[in-house]
């Protein structure tokens, strides 16, 4: 059930802790908690809570590009 607590693990580094939540437009938006480098859009993310695989997608789009 959204908003959860989870670890996003974007390909390219280490996992961060993040707030996911529905956008209504059946799209989810990740907020992390603290600043990621570089999340940029094509690149894979997926969401753990623990060693548990939650599912993952594709980034669409970063505040960062």
């Amino acid at each position: 059930e959204l908003p959860l607590q989870a670890v996003v693990d974007p390909l390219d580094y280490e996992g961060s802790e993040a707030l996911i939540k529905n956008t209504n437009e059946g799209r989810l938006k990740v907020e992390f908690r603290n600043p990621v480098r570089a999340p940029a859009p094509g690149q894979a993310a997926v969401l753990y809570s623990g060693d548990e695989l939650l599912g993952g997608g594709t980034i669409e789009r970063s505040n960062l590009t």
